[in-house]
């Protein structure tokens, strides 16, 4: 007997039994040890927890930012192709481009040192577009090609 418990051996359990007053915790074999539980394990999981939604959220953030992004490319490469048909960019088409910018989610959007006025055929002709993503990132779009008109 140690203190207040009793060790014992039981061959047909294949396990040691600890024998304390009336409860009996069986330790190897078939069952696991009786545990009173520790709130610093319920603690760590509700803290992991928090952290994954809080990464989860982020990355979402970031992937609705990332496809704006890349429908704003996608709009540009859209107009300088149109562009080279014409040779420059004109009234009604700027409209066009800025009212599809709004709807992608650009804010302050800014067509300066896109060519406007017609070019020669071969002419280098450009469109910049700078503006604001997502209420806080700057970007700036620039495509070059030629007047193949």
């Amino acid at each position: 007997m140690n203190g207040d418990r009793e060790i014992q051996v039981s061959p047909e359990l294949g396990a040691v039994v600890v024998v304390s007053g009336k409860e009996q915790i069986r330790r190897g074999g078939r069952q696991k040890p009786a545990s009173p539980g520790n709130i610093g394990d319920l603690m760590t999981v509700g803290l992991f927890m928090i952290a994954m939604a809080v990464l989860m959220i982020r990355f979402l953030d970031c992937s609705a930012l990332l496809s704006s992004k890349s429908e704003v490319s996608q709009l540009c490469r859209q107009y300088i192709l149109r562009m080279e048909t014409c040779g420059y960019l004109n009234a009604g088409d700027e409209a066009q481009l800025l009212s599809e910018l709004e709807a992608a989610g650009v804010a302050e959007a800014d067509l300066t040192g896109t060519t406007r006025s017609p070019v020669p055929f071969g002419t280098v002709i450009t469109l910049r577009i700078r503006g604001v993503l997502g209420e806080e990132n700057a970007f700036e779009e620039k495509r070059t090609s030629t007047a193949k008109y």
